[in-house]
């Protein structure tokens, strides 16, 4: 929340040129897709499943394995997220 009143302020000050705001904008986007990135699975470490939920040990791209995540898909599992999606329900999507 603190970010969008600083942006607001920096672009409502009548100092800020249009390339400020122009490289504003983009740096925003960058960390926008860098953010993006840590949600693909780089590597399927580990595997189970147990009463029709699959259960996967991933680790996404840019982070160390002691960040890894657990993954949960049951049978029935109707809303997909990205981490989902870059897991490809099985498959795993390298970078």
């Amino acid at each position: 929340m603190k970010k969008i009143h600083t942006d607001r302020f920096i672009r409502a000050d009548l100092s800020t040129t249009r390339e400020d705001i122009e490289a504003m904008d983009i740096d925003r986007e960058r960390e926008r897709d860098a953010l993006e990135d840590y949600v693909i699975v780089e590597k399927v470490i580990g595997f189970r499943e147990q009463d029709g939920v699959s259960e996967y040990l991933v680790k996404c791209l840019y982070t160390d394995f002691n960040a890894c995540l657990i993954c949960s898909i049951t049978n029935n599992t109707t809303r997909e997220t990205p981490l989902l999606r870059s897991l490809h329900l099985g498959g795993c999507r390298v970078g």
